[in-house]
């Protein structure tokens, strides 16, 4: 908690390999499921 500050929770952090977060989402994305896939996607390069 103290590494990467939260907002709420859930909170979800999108790290990149270097270790940078990407992104920071806190609850449910908007679009649910589908957009943590598209999201997942984006991060694993596919």
């Amino acid at each position: 908690m103290a590494t990467f500050p939260n907002r709420g929770l859930p909170t979800t952090l999108w790290i990149r390999r270097d270790g940078t977060i990407r992104l920071r989402t806190t609850g449910v994305p908007p679009g649910g499921e589908r957009r943590i896939e598209e999201l997942v996607g984006e991060l694993v390069g596919g």
